[in-house]
């Protein structure tokens, strides 16, 4: 649930913003860097019954 909340607001906070727009507003990147630390740390936390039972889904978690 973490993961998902996180991933909406990230989606949210830059739906409307462009790159360069990104690039100029500190307070969004880091609004931005604490939901991905969020899902980053939520990822960890994630049971290898759990990751075997999403295998399907191809998700590197190692990579998250």
């Amino acid at each position: 649930l973490d993961m998902l909340q996180s991933a909406q607001l990230v989606r949210q906070y830059t739906a409307t913003t462009s790159k360069a727009e990104s690039i100029a507003d500190v307070q969004l990147q880091d609004s931005v860097i604490r939901c991905l630390m969020v899902i980053a740390e939520a990822a960890c936390r994630i049971s290898p019954a759990t990751r075997d039972r999403l295998s399907n889904i191809n998700i590197a978690w190692h990579e998250i």
